[in-house]
């Protein structure tokens, strides 16, 4: 868990939507729970930074699956 990147996010966010993932599913879904998730790893100490913290992994999350369907988040 320790080993993952701002760009493993990425990575799997873009398989997610190739995927033929709804972008709304994958953003308010898969997004929203791993965020929650490296959240709570870092606050219980697990993890000495959270990935998903990263702003520009989180707006490039963002951006791509509104930019896919043209939805305002």
């Amino acid at each position: 868990m320790a080993r993952v990147t701002e760009q493993h996010l990425l990575d799997w966010r873009d398989a997610l939507l190739a995927s033929k993932l709804s972008p709304v599913t994958v953003k308010d879904g898969y997004v929203a729970a791993m965020k929650l998730f490296f959240g709570w790893s870092k606050r219980m100490k697990r993890l000495a930074t959270n990935p998903a913290a990263i702003q520009h992994a989180v707006a490039a999350l963002e951006c791509t699956a509104r930019d896919a369907v043209g939805v305002r988040f």
